[in-house]
């Protein structure tokens, strides 16, 4: 019965141990053998447990000439074997490493850091190309879960990989062009530009209220046509276009093309090649974007237009990420109740429509494709485009009718231009630059001092309440000529 019941103690101290060791997740060696004597009820040299207090009694831990020392949790080892594989970083596996995480650098700035488990070889050359010229280095650190950012307790980070110059070719493929087969009904067709090149379909469509809508990018399409029909019974009978990009095997010999201009309009509910409300003319781009433009336009229409904004400011204000760029993307086509509802609006406030816009500021990812839309921004923007065809900026005076999510908003024009209207805007929809005699939109501008550009939604300044905005869902107009121009006496 002694015997049990010091075996029980015995137990109990070794929990006891285990239990103070393991909460502070230090390892402590226990050994579980017992001195020889054994447990007889009598007082022995090194002491049985007799019931009474004896020096050196009960089970003892036996010295063996160490300490118990924790052990402290193991680090992974560095990465080492750093080297380029083509344009990918690689090196030698981590034992007990389930991910890495890589930091690329061009010359002193970090510009590219990423988990590898999530990247691959044909993003970070994207990436590289995007960065331009120079001389790129990386660095790893093995991690022990596969994690969104860093933590320097898994490793140390490994040497700096040797430098790999990068130099932009100089040879880019060239700008394809779209088109709907008269024939075949959903069937696209486009341009060959030789060089091994594959090509990316970008569609979208037009709701029945006008609203453009991004349906999908069709990737890496080897051949020069492409049957869309599957596509367009996914999204629904709407008119579409699309646009193609060319993109090259490989890009440090020879650069990806431009995305080409958009496609005219495919009525899907009539399968007819052309929109019966209209169709979009393909003009050359160039011809139709002020040369000093910051942001890239894609212009369908005939009006020239920029972004007059400094590029940092509208990268910030859309929030660009490292390798994605913008592009202004302008169509003249709306549907049949936005225009409409434009026309009223116009008509209403005594002024007089110029033309219709629809801008789309999409952000383009390091394939060259659309990867979101920002409609609406951090901060306004400015923009500008040409004045009417056949109006006269020295006898009239412009301003910009902004459309977007069902709210009407006056803009003024900020330039004093006679050939061009400038205007600065937080959200993109359907734009329509309108005119009146000089002089009428003095109140406008006097209110854009107080408050420039309201945002989207926002009611303008006290100066001009009742012509502030209009709820597209009712149809309803909120202000009149009187309240919208001052004319003169």
């Amino acid at each position: 019965m002694k015997n049990k019941l010091i075996k029980g103690i015995g137990i109990l101290a070794l929990a006891a141990v285990l239990a103070v060791s393991g909460g502070n997740g230090l390892t402590t060696t226990v050994f579980a053998e017992t001195v020889s004597g054994g447990n007889t009820g009598e007082e022995t040299p090194g002491g049985g447990n007799t019931g009474e207090e004896t020096p050196g009694g009960g089970d003892e831990i036996p010295d063996e000439g160490g300490t118990d020392t924790p052990s402290v949790t193991e680090r992974l080892s560095a990465p080492d074997g750093l080297a380029w594989d083509g344009w990918k970083p690689a090196w030698k596996a981590v034992a007990g490493a389930k991910d890495y995480w890589v930091v690329i650098n061009k010359g002193e700035e970090t510009v590219y850091d990423y988990v590898e488990s999530k990247v691959n070889a044909e993003e970070i050359l994207q990436q590289i190309v995007s960065w331009g010229d120079g001389s790129y280095t990386f660095k790893v650190m093995a991690l022990k879960e596969s994690l969104d950012e860093y933590s320097e307790a898994d490793s140390d980070w490994s040497a700096v990989s040797a430098a790999k110059v990068y130099a932009k070719p100089t040879k880019k493929l060239g700008t394809t062009v779209g088109w709907w087969d008269k024939e075949t009904p959903g069937l696209f067709r486009w341009n060959s530009v030789g060089d091994n090149a594959v090509y990316d379909i970008i569609l979208y469509y037009y709701k029945a209220d006008g609203t453009k809508t991004f349906a999908e990018t069709i990737q890496g399409v080897s051949s020069t046509h492409l049957q869309l029909s599957d596509y367009i019974n996914k999204y629904g009978k709407f008119r579409y276009y699309a646009m193609i990009r060319a993109l090259s095997g490989d890009i440090t010999v020879v650069l990806d093309g431009d995305v080409g201009e958009p496609s005219e309009i495919y009525d899907a509910a009539s399968n007819s090649g052309s929109s019966t409300g209209g169709s979009i003319s393909n003009s050359t781009g160039s011809a139709v974007v002020f040369p000093d433009s910051s942001v890239p336009v894609s212009n369908a229409t005939a009006t020239k237009a920029k972004v007059s904004s400094e590029l940092s400011a509208v990268n910030a204000a859309a929030g660009v990420k490292n390798g994605e760029r913008l592009q202004m993307e302008m169509h003249g086509f709306v549907g049949e109740s936005m225009k409409k509802f434009v026309d009223e609006t116009v008509d209403s406030a005594g002024a007089k429509l110029g033309y219709i816009l629809d801008i789309t500021l999409n952000v383009m990812g390091s394939n060259g494709a659309p990867v979101r839309t920002a409609s609406e921004l951090n901060s306004p923007i400015a923009i500008t485009v040409a004045a009417p065809d056949n109006v006269d900026g020295n006898t009239y005076d412009f301003a910009v009718l902004r459309v977007h999510e069902g709210v009407a908003t006056i803009l003024p024009d900020e330039d004093n231009d006679p050939a061009t209207v400038t205007f600065s805007s937080d959200s993109f929809s359907v734009y329509a630059v309108i005119y009146g005699e000089k002089g009428s939109f003095d109140n406008i501008k006097a209110a854009a001092i107080k408050d420039k550009v309201p945002k989207t939604g926002d009611a303008l300044p006290i100066v001009i309440p009742s012509l502030a905005t209009v709820l597209l869902a009712a149809m309803a107009v909120m202000f009149g000529k009187k309240e919208l121009f001052r004319k003169k006496n």
